[in-house]
């Protein structure tokens, strides 16, 4: 959860390498995929998104800020631009 005040978080070169090597493997994403990113880059969670489509050459879809509060451009943007990958929380 979110206190409200930032953190610094310590990720290790290694550690996020491995990450995408397993995620790659797991998901079987390709250069050919298109990944919408639904992270902040403020977000440890975004080396994931940015890192494996880099490696890949696939491509990272990046959106407008608030996207994820209107579900009209993010269906929109979805379909124009043929996501095939987006990883998010259930919420």
């Amino acid at each position: 959860g979110s206190t409200g005040r930032p953190k610094g978080v310590a990720v290790s070169h290694r550690a996020i390498a491995e990450h995408v090597d397993g995620f790659v493997a797991e998901w079987n994403v390709t250069a050919g995929d298109r990944w919408l990113q639904s992270s902040s880059v403020s977000f440890d969670a975004s080396l994931a998104e940015i890192f494996i489509t880099l490696s890949l050459g696939a491509q990272l879809i990046v959106p407008k800020p608030q996207a994820f509060t209107d579900l009209g451009y993010l269906a929109e943007l979805i379909s124009r631009r043929g996501v095939t990958v987006l990883h998010m929380v259930p919420s």
